[in-house]
């Protein structure tokens, strides 16, 4: 299994209410059709951001050629800063033809780590 990793541009928007926290956009282009969570998507200009509701465990990718949003559910988020990364970045596991996003980290800040979903592949066996 092959990890790639994509670099990203970070940016904040502030959110709508005063004591609602301000919501992660982080904008990515990424060359390849991939995975994230159960959604397959196709290459893109993406951005991706967080609920603006703490308890909802969802990102939101926006493809900024179609208009298509996708609500993608991550497994964990850590708010702990990761000090070795020094600039956001998607990671993904290369499968075969596919592309699959394991985590989004943000330079210095939270990290989100996607559910791995796995794929059957059927094959086909001829009885003698």
């Amino acid at each position: 299994m092959k990890k790639t990793m994509l670099g990203l541009t970070f940016v904040l928007a502030a959110g709508a209410a005063a004591t609602a926290r301000a919501d992660m956009v982080v904008k990515a282009d990424v060359t390849f059709p991939f995975t994230a969570g159960r959604a397959t998507l196709p290459a893109g200009h993406y951005e991706v951001q967080t609920s603006d509701r703490a308890e909802d465990s969802v990102l939101f990718f926006h493809d900024r050629d179609t208009g298509q949003t996708t609500v993608v559910e991550y497994l964990t988020r850590s708010t702990e800063p990761d000090d070795k990364a020094s600039k956001s970045e998607l990671v993904f596991d290369e499968r075969g033809a596919v592309a699959a996003l394991r985590e989004i980290r943000l330079a210095g800040e939270d990290s989100f780590v996607l559910p791995a979903v796995e794929t059957k592949v059927k094959t086909k066996t001829s009885a003698r």
